[in-house]
């Protein structure tokens, strides 16, 4: 599908880090940075304390607030057509591999 970034990924909602889990529980507003090759670009999202994250597959990154044990954060500010393109062109064109960067926002930087 086009809402499809990447496949066979080393990670799923299950493995991430407790401390990042707990702060998507509690609710909190959390960057992501999508690095392909030497392109980066970010967007926000929300955790949600009905978030299971037990998901041993996937992460699903959402617009809307729809939670299933795949989502990973919603009402999200971008969906993966709004990313840069050049991001897209790096892993449709090639086996380039991406790695994502979660940071909890801080509104002081």
């Amino acid at each position: 599908g086009t809402c499809i970034l990447g496949i066979e990924a080393s990670k799923a909602c299950c493995d991430l880090n407790q401390l990042l889990k707990k702060k998507i529980i509690d609710g909190e507003k959390i960057k992501v940075i999508i690095k392909a090759g030497d392109v980066i670009d970010s967007f926000y999202g929300f955790g949600d304390k009905n978030l299971t994250l037990l998901s041993k597959k996937d992460i699903v990154f959402r617009k809307s607030d729809f939670i299933c044990d795949r989502t990973i954060l919603i009402k999200c500010s971008k969906s993966s057509t709004e990313l840069d393109r050049k991001i897209i062109k790096n892993l449709t064109n090639s086996k380039e591999r991406f790695s994502i960067i979660f940071k909890v926002y801080d509104a002081n930087g």
